[in-house]
């Protein structure tokens, strides 16, 4: 489906209209074939707390529903929650691919058929149902006065993995820019000098054309090793990233406060600013070191 089919699915008539529960919820628990390029660019139209608000209240909601004899199907839904709300709050940025990636792969989970076993406490037939269709089963209990014992022994989620990021969104004033080719995609293409390499994440003809061979989406059959590790790498790059921005910010500050009167009068405090300088400069280069062999 392309993202406009899917609008329409929604009866969404604009992308700044797709920002509920309501609408969220439709688009995880529609069966409808959604591909993963697709899927991704359409939570690209949110808006970014929208999406943390909505995340948030699909997964508590869900929670809430689990039967209650069920506490390892708990635990799990309930780390994967937190998982992707921290995703979330990261921003836009490089972390996005990994948030629209684990949200993917839940979806591919939740309905997947025939593997929650729903058995009627009354001895009755039992029932073979995806993950979403026995949890909504739970919740009609109550209407339906019949009760059902369930087993997700043999349909417990994958716990978020070490998936490889694929797709990263820039968020600039004109809008947001994609990166297709992971992380040291982007990057190469944010180096000075560097020719531009992204694309407007809302324009009309990426939304409805096919992904081509040897996109994104086609890098899942890495090993789980390979990913894992791509991962490491990437969570450590963008730590040191922050910290060289931090270091950068606290070399400016104390730069500046070299002219302070209380500071520039005073001898001793002079020494000890500059001290603090060499040694914060001393920590930002070795910083540097680390970005490029990382980013290699």
């Amino acid at each position: 489906m392309t993202i406009e089919e899917i609008m329409e699915m929604l009866d969404i008539e604009s992308q700044e209209d797709f920002m509920y529960f309501e609408q969220f919820a439709a688009l995880m628990e529609t069966e409808a074939d959604i591909d993963y390029d697709t899927f991704a660019e359409l939570l690209l139209l949110m808006d970014l707390e929208a999406l943390q608000d909505v995340v948030q209240s699909f997964f508590e909601d869900m929670i809430k529903g689990v039967p209650d004899d069920n506490t390892q199907l708990y635990a799990s839904l309930q780390t994967i929650k937190d998982t992707l709300l921290s995703l979330a709050g990261l921003g836009r940025g490089r972390n996005f691919g990994f948030l629209a990636d684990e949200l993917f792969h839940f979806r591919q989970w939740y309905l997947t058929p025939d593997i929650a076993v729903c058995q009627p406490e009354n001895g009755g037939a039992q029932k073979r149902l995806s993950p979403c269709e026995a949890l909504m089963l739970y919740r009609e209990e109550k209407l339906s006065g019949t009760k059902y014992s369930y087993d997700f022994s043999q349909a417990m989620p994958e716990e978020p993995d070490e998936y490889v990021l694929d797709l990263i969104a820039e968020m600039t004033e004109e809008g947001f820019t994609l990166y297709k080719g992971g992380y040291d995609a982007y990057l190469a293409a944010r180096r000075p000098g560097a020719p531009a390499a992204g694309f407007p994440a809302a324009a009309p003809e990426l939304a409805a054309r096919p992904a081509p061979a040897g996109s994104f989406a086609g890098e899942y059959h890495r090993s789980k090793k390979q990913r894992a590790e791509a991962v490491r790498r990437k969570n450590r790059l963008i730590e040191v990233e922050q910290a060289i921005s931090d270091h950068e910010y606290e070399i400016e500050r104390l730069q500046a406060s070299l002219a302070a009167p209380e500071i520039s009068s005073d001898y001793q405090k002079v020494s000890e600013v500059c001290a603090q300088l060499e040694q914060t400069r001393e920590r930002l280069n070795a910083l540097i070191e680390e970005w490029a062999e990382l980013a290699e």
